[in-house]
């Protein structure tokens, strides 16, 4: 029974019920009070005799005063006396209230951590077949919090879930069972059970799904069936669907009108929605043109907000344009240095031949010599190239910049 849902409720029949001990109406009277249903709105009343029920045992009402306090509702808010009351409640069997009994004890606000006691009360919730409890179990021993690390434990408590029609257990199980390579024996369930996940409009499942469908290369078909999975899963604030979305538009894998406005909208909605990776794509897409005109103005300012999260390409770009655009060497030495600390290797070769000649600060060709040896030491033709200003480099001699 909901008061809520029961508009015809008679307040009086229930205060004088309540009156005569009844806990059931003690915390339905409350909870009218608490609402405004068919009498005046009263926080302190409804308090009253929520907390009449909750001390009298009625699990509802010890998960209700458990909220209140929680939130601070009608009260100050207390975390540590709102555990105290979520426990009574979850300890008669309240699925919610062990739910939020383990992830007060997993975050640890306002009341001391304890990831072992959270593994117990999911435990508790799972065994008497909550779902959700499964799905946060099987999380914490894929993670390894509250004990050992143990997959073969979570997914059995996703398959738990997942067999009982639970979507984000689908997704998990989907995920926990993914081999990374198709032939594997379990990849065909895997993709089954994000099929299904997908079905049901799990965003993530959407974009996971989405994802690895636009990798089949030479299948339109199921190219253009991914595009429509990630173009749901953006709809549902999944930012790395606009992020892949966009991608797709700026290499024109996608055959349709517009493809630079979609690439650069899916790129931006990716970029404010904090991905660096989207940062670094719409930046790059603006320097080097395309789809799009290439616009060095649009590309400099997102590719300053990537190079302070500590993005290397991002970086190397920044180097690139204050170089070869601004004419600024002192601005390409310091973007250079940024990039090649973070492991960029043209960044590393490019700051070598600005150490060997000066530009931007003070030759330092020692410096110079060693970052060249080191990438002298790999293939390819930024090795080569290496090597040869490495040989340039002897005295008397200048490597020269790409």
């Amino acid at each position: 029974m909901n008061p809520l849902q029961n508009v015809g409720v008679d307040v009086n029949n229930l205060r004088e019920t309540a009156e005569n001990g009844s806990v059931a109406a003690q915390y339905f009277l409350g909870m009218c009070y608490m609402t405004g249903l068919n009498t005046r709105q009263d926080q302190g009343e409804g308090l009253q005799w929520i907390k009449r029920a909750a001390e009298g045992g009625w699990r509802e009402a010890q998960f209700m005063l458990g909220q209140c306090l929680h939130f601070g509702t009608g009260m100050q808010a207390d975390p540590a006396g709102s555990l105290d009351w979520y426990e009574k409640a979850a300890t008669q069997g309240h699925e919610a209230a062990r739910i939020v009994v383990a992830t007060l004890l997993l975050q640890g606000r306002g009341v001391a951590k304890d990831p072992v006691r959270a593994r117990d009360w999911l435990r508790q919730a799972m065994d008497e077949g909550s779902r959700k409890a499964a799905v946060a179990l099987g999380r914490l021993h894929e993670d390894g919090i509250g004990g050992e690390r143990d997959l073969e434990m979570a997914r059995q408590c996703f398959r738990f879930a997942a067999e009982e029609g639970d979507v984000e257990g689908m997704y998990s199980l989907a995920l926990a069972l993914d081999p990374g390579t198709a032939e594997a024996p379990e990849a065909a369930e895997a993709m089954e059970w994000l099929e299904r996940a997908a079905e049901q409009g799990q965003p993530l499942a959407l974009y996971e799904l989405g994802r690895r469908l636009v990798t089949q290369i030479g299948d339109e078909a199921e190219v253009a069936r991914g595009a429509t999975l990630l173009a749901r899963a953006a709809d549902a604030g999944v930012p790395l669907a606009h992020y892949v979305l966009g991608l797709l538009h700026a290499d024109a894998r996608l055959v349709e009108a517009d493809a630079g406005t979609k690439a650069v909208q899916h790129l931006r909605k990716g970029a404010d929605a904090g991905l660096v990776e989207a940062m670094v794509a719409l930046g790059s897409l603006h320097y080097q043109g395309g789809v799009v005109p290439r616009d060095v103005e649009a590309a400099q300012p997102v590719l300053e907000r990537a190079a302070r999260q500590g993005a290397a390409t991002a970086a190397f770009l920044l180097g690139m344009i204050a170089l070869n655009e601004r004419g600024d060497a002192e601005a390409a030495l310091r973007w250079n240095r940024q990039a090649a600390a973070a492991g960029h290797a043209q960044a590393r070769y490019n700051l070598a031949c600005q150490l060997a000649d000066g530009r931007g600060g003070m030759a330092d060709r020692v410096e110079a010599a060693r970052l060249f040896a080191d990438l002298a030491a790999g293939e390819g033709d930024l090795a080569e190239a290496a090597a040869q200003a490495l040989t340039a480099l002897e005295p008397g001699g200048v490597a020269a910049a790409e």
